[in-house]
């Protein structure tokens, strides 16, 4: 009788093991949470009932043929550099966004090269008060090291999220061309 309710645990124990085993290999891998810098284009919202829908995010040139301020989620507008615009140290950034984009009156902007790695970091910051939902004008100059010609890079402008809460975090990311 022992012999016979010890057979039957055992066969328990490894259907139970089985079946955790089956369940634990069915779960898809968790991903890596991307950074800006590894993804140009997800943080922006692309659905069609949305104004700041994905073309108002890329570069446009209007009738002129000039390139029209990049505007993200309504959040932020970026004046210069524009989406795919030559540029050289010193980097000098403008555009306006809406105060909380900011916290005590600056944000976290990035400089990468195409491989990702930073060359430059700042912050750019406004002359007014940023304890509004209005837009405020907002600089930033940034000196970085000479890049090789027509490489590729990131200009990226993080909302300052003193909260380090995930769904707080927001982006603004634009390709650039070095000189």
């Amino acid at each position: 009788m022992k012999t016979f309710i010890i057979s039957i645990i055992l066969i328990l124990l490894v259907t139970l093991g089985f079946f955790i085993y089956v369940d634990e290999s069915n779960v898809a891998p968790e991903e890596d949470v991307p950074t800006p810098v590894e993804n140009t284009l997800q943080d922006i919202d692309t659905t069609p009932d949305n104004e700041n829908s994905l073309d108002n995010d890329l570069d446009s040139e209007n009738e002129v043929g000039q390139k029209d301020p990049v505007n993200h989620n309504d959040l932020i507008t970026l004046t210069n550099p524009l989406p795919e615009d030559v540029v050289s140290s010193p980097l000098t950034i403008t555009g306006e966004a809406r105060g909380q984009w900011f916290f005590e009156g600056s944000f976290p902007i990035t400089l990468t090269n195409w491989d990702g790695l930073i060359i430059a970091e700042g912050f750019a910051t406004s002359p007014e008060s940023w304890m509004t939902t209005e837009y405020i004008p907002f600089s930033a100059t940034l000196d970085f090291p000479e890049q090789e010609s027509g490489s590729r890079g990131f200009l990226i402008l993080r909302k300052d999220n003193p909260s380090g809460l995930p769904e707080n975090d927001d982006a603004l990311e634009v390709m650039l061309f070095y000189k």
